[in-house]
């Protein structure tokens, strides 16, 4: 019986950071988790449409490889902003399917995992089990996943990044198969569901900490062991590149087809900073945004780098005292992330966009800061450490570090509301705090939220200087802790979290009236389908048409296929008279592509014409055919990869499909496989022969489904190594427990 109840109590001490976390991920975050309000901007009119997509392209048996509905057809399979190899996107569409409440639980899922990871990170640098937990609390409540929230991706990164750097000095520590094995998952996880901007940047840290390890083990052990090392990190590269091969593949047929394949502008790399102005937000996250953010020349999603004043004044401390190389690398790491991260404001920046691969393939400098947040989180965990175990003998430091962020924030809130009207009564009696305010100024509200971080300060600073019971103390801060950054959160929320106007039941009960599955498409004129229009509902204004299951021209995707965006900015009449046709329609008039400029000229581009290039059209030769007003043309059956049509002519005729031609369309006419030619620059296009006709056009990648298979085997190999080692390895704790 006492074996027992030691083993229970055991039990309850490993599990309850894990049940913590939950509860305050929820408790956070508490307008989306109890299904009140839905979650904003970017994530509601991108990743839900996506999500929402994918789903029922799982429910109705298919690959999500293709959709239809923006742009005029695009391969979602090769979008990594749509999340659409991702397990959880995976798991979450083919059992429920998603909606607005399935879209909320997979968010918190998201911040609840984020605290894990980074609490798990702690562990695995030696961090007691109570600092881990307040550096997973900070981590999940920081302004990364506060400010960003709208990018759902982004969010998946940050999920992941702890994870990553925790597995990879697992992989360092103890050198067995299985934390290689973990390390190339946690990989395929980030891959597969993140921004690729991040696994571009995490790439150069794993680098940094390779070399750090590879001497360490050169300098205090052998040649056998670093042969191990290199031989561990061979596999976990060959691992983690199979688990992704269908991302990977899908991305490496893309590219011959974008634009962005070469990389960005050196202007648009640089935009959207962590402006200078910005950097209040480290003690005053809601003065960093506002109505009006021209002030800090960034967006609101961008200036948020808050984790909150203890972890802050720590971090302040971990700066002088004596610390282990691997600190000081993540130390030095977080340093060089927020010198990027304020983009045109130094040159680094640009330095890293010119002469480091990989810099010059994303925007947004900003994004730099989760990597400083996560190394300034890891120092202060450090600091606090060192603190608790008593490796910092005297407290002289600590005064320093409080008394220099009281001078700070005195600084800001003086400079800030120097010669303004603050008006404080009527600003928190109109509202003006815990809501999304049009009217607020930004002098009220650093000056509101200078007066609570002042009180803050002076409670912690009481706490750390007067109560010698360390363990009383740390629940003590604890406490503090999660009060300070959940009050931040909240004020922050209505700008950045959640739109508090609507609701997510009312979004529930419209595309619940909406179609479902994947329906024949209406004979409506593409032109007519679009999103700004009455299709819209409350916060849903974007990407509208993969819910009402339009073929459209529109959309709100950064993927657009380079003829199609060709065709669209440099041949807009070309364009406007191909998309005043039905999605499938008979060409009239066939013409070859070299007397495109003289009907640009004339302004000549009618609906009824399609061009096709030479060796096409030498291959076709349709336009001196026999033509009768009573061919015709209509869908049998339809889905994002196959659709089926039946037509009826009187001679050939020239069939287009307004969808992009792209590597993986096949046709075929009475089962007879046909050539698939590419009209007006972007669409597909078939031969049909005179008589009644079975056409069917299918969307088959050969070697992204190829690369599906590898993924799922090696996925599934690896995750059966893991369960056998996991089994071994706790079977004899089972087979010596009695059990009554």
């Amino acid at each position: 019986m006492i074996q027992s109840q030691s083993l229970f109590y055991r039990n309850i001490k490993l599990f309850y950071p894990f049940a913590l976390l939950l509860l305050l991920s929820i408790l956070g975050y508490w307008q989306v988790a109890l299904l009140q309000h839905p979650l904003k901007w970017d994530l509601i009119d991108q990743a839900y449409p996506w999500k929402y997509f994918i789903g029922e392209c799982l429910q109705n048996h298919l690959l999500p490889l293709w959709n239809p509905y923006q742009h005029c057809g695009y391969p979602i399979n090769a979008d990594p902003q749509s999340s659409v190899w991702y397990p959880v996107v995976w798991i979450i569409g083919y059992f429920w399917g998603y909606n607005i409440y399935t879209l909320s639980f997979d968010f918190i899922l998201h911040i609840f995992l984020a605290g894990v990871g980074m609490f798990l990170l702690g562990k695995k640098l030696g961090f007691s089990q109570s600092v881990s937990l307040l550096m997973g609390i900070g981590y999940m409540f920081s302004g990364f996943f506060v400010g960003n929230a709208q990018h759902f991706m982004w969010i998946i990164s940050g999920t992941w990044l702890p994870f990553i750097i925790g597995a990879y000095i697992n992989l360092y520590n103890k050198r067995k198969i299985r934390q290689v094995v973990i390390f190339s998952l946690f990989m395929f996880m980030i891959v597969t569901g993140g921004y690729p901007a991040f696994t571009m940047i995490l790439l150069y840290l794993l680098i940094i900490l390779f070399i750090f390890f590879s001497v360490e083990i050169i300098k205090y052990e052998n040649l056998r062991s670093y042969l191990i090392f290199i031989r561990l990190n061979a596999i976990a590269l060959v691992l983690s590149i199979l688990n992704t091969s269908v991302m990977l593949i899908s991305i490496y047929k893309l590219l011959p087809y974008i634009l962005r394949a070469n990389g960005i502008q050196l202007i648009q790399a640089l935009s959207y900073p962590l402006s200078p102005k910005s950097l209040i937000s480290f003690l005053l996250p809601y003065g960093a945004l506002n109505y009006d953010m021209s002030a800090f020349d960034t967006d609101l999603s961008m200036t948020n780098i808050y984790f909150g004043l203890l972890l802050t004044i720590f971090f302040i401390l971990g700066l002088f005292i004596k610390k282990p190389i691997i600190i000081k690398i993540f130390l030095y790491w977080g340093i060089f992330m927020l010198i990027a991260a304020v983009g045109k404001y130094l040159p680094v920046r640009e330095f890293l966009y010119h002469y480091l691969p990989l810099f010059n393939f994303f925007r947004f400098p900003s994004l730099l800061r989760i990597f400083v947040i996560i190394s300034f989180i890891i120092v202060s965990g450090f600091a606090l450490n060192s603190y608790f175990e008593n490796k910092i003998r005297t407290t002289k430091l600590l005064r320093y570090s409080i008394a220099s962020i009281v001078i700070i924030l005195v600084t800001i809130v003086a400079i800030n509301i120097h010669g303004k009207f603050l008006h404080l009564g009527g600003y928190i009696s109109d509202g003006g705090i815990f809501t999304f305010s049009k009217t607020s100024t930004l002098p009220q509200q650093i000056f509101f939220q200078g007066i609570i971080q002042f009180v803050f300060l002076l409670i912690i600073a009481f706490l750390l200087l007067k109560i010698k019971n360390k363990i009383k103390l740390f629940k003590l801060l604890i406490l503090v802790s999660v009060i300070d950054l959940l009050l931040a959160l909240q004020l922050n929320a209505p700008y950045s979290v959640y739109y508090e106007q609507n609701t997510q039941k009312s979004i529930l009960e419209f595309t619940n009236q909406l179609p479902k599955d994947f329906p024949l498409p209406s004979n409506k004129q593409i032109i007519e389908n679009y999103d700004r229009s009455s299709l819209s509902f409350g916060p849903l204004w974007k990407n509208l048409n993969i819910f009402h299951k339009q073929i459209a021209y529109d959309g709100s995707n950064p993927i657009k296929l380079i003829n199609y965006q060709y065709l669209n900015d440099s041949l807009p009449c070309l364009f406007s008279a191909t998309i005043k046709n039905q999605p499938v329609f008979f060409a009239k008039n066939i013409i070859v592509n070299d007397s495109i400029k003289n009907y640009l000229k004339e302004n000549a581009f009618t609906p009824d014409n399609v061009f096709l290039n030479r060796d096409d059209f030498n291959k076709v030769k349709l336009q001196y055919q026999n033509q009768s007003k009573e061919d015709s043309v209509w869908f049998l059956s339809f889905s994002p990869t196959k659709i089926i049509l039946k037509t009826h002519c009187y001679s050939n005729r020239l069939l287009t499909f307004i969808q992009n031609n792209y590597y993986g369309w096949e046709a075929s006419i009475n089962d007879k496989k046909v050539p698939v030619y590419t009209a007006n620059l972007s669409f597909i296009a078939v031969e049909v022969p005179a008589g009644i006709c079975m056409v069917t056009l299918e969307y088959k990648p050969k070697l992204i489904i190829a690369g599906f298979y590898v993924s799922l085997i090696s996925l599934t190999i690896s995750l059966l190594v893991l369960i056998i080692q996991t089994i071994r390895k706790h079977s004899h704790f089972f087979l010596n427990q009695k059990f009554y």
